[in-house]
């Protein structure tokens, strides 16, 4: 159902689809259901962009995903939680949705999530606003960068990977599994024959793909 999403977030950051899974899933099995879930699709992406661009660390993506994941579905748990966080602590998203609901005070927005004022589909649009001004400064360094240009690389493997596998390769790369099980377990030798005719076998494969 979200593939096509997935797959169009991966493009516009350079990212590898699988990648992405985890995490959406994580963010989908919360919300589902619930009201919040209407800002599952945008929310994910604000999110990925985020962290993606700003080049957070795995720990620092796992803050922001899970903070920001209670904060639509447990407001009031949030605050709590804030509330008991030392400022050095506070996840990124937190600091941008301060900034975005309380005019920067940390405190303000604690007090809005406490009391149950923030509406998600009235006041998250205006968090993602806060995000992708924070993001627009660094788009074109990231796009210029080698992380890109790595992320973007590893997306185009793993997509050519997938059509290979999906459009034959798969069965034909079991088969040659199951021919190599059945020769090594017969036990009759001609490894060296076979090692002949797979070597020939690779170079019209390499053609192949050349094409």
């Amino acid at each position: 159902q979200y593939r096509e999403f997935l797959d169009k977030l991966g493009y516009d950051i350079g990212m590898s689809t699988d990648k992405l899974v985890d995490s959406f899933t994580y963010m989908l099995t919360n919300v589902a259901g619930s009201k919040a879930q209407t800002q599952l699709e945008r929310g994910f992406s604000s999110l990925t962009k985020l962290s993606t661009i700003l080049g957070h660390t795995q720990q620092q993506q796992d803050a922001s995903l899970k903070a920001f994941t209670k904060m639509l579905t447990d407001p009031k748990a949030t605050a709590a939680q804030l509330k008991g966080t030392p400022t050095d602590n506070i996840p990124h998203i937190m600091t941008l949705a301060a900034e975005a609901l309380a005019g920067g005070d940390m405190n303000k927005l604690i007090e809005k999530l406490g009391n149950k004022e923030v509406v998600p589909d009235r006041d998250f649009p205006l968090i993602y606003e806060q995000i992708e001004k924070t993001i627009q400064p660094y788009m074109d360094e990231y796009y210029g960068s080698l992380r890109f240009s790595q992320n973007e690389t590893q997306r185009l493997r793993d997509k050519w990977m997938a059509e290979f596998l999906d459009s034959g390769g798969n069965e034909a790369v079991k088969g040659i599994y199951d021919t190599l099980n059945y020769i090594i377990g017969d036990g009759t030798g001609g490894a060296a024959t076979a090692g002949r005719y797979v070597q020939a076998a690779g170079h019209t494969v390499n053609a192949v793909l050349l094409i």
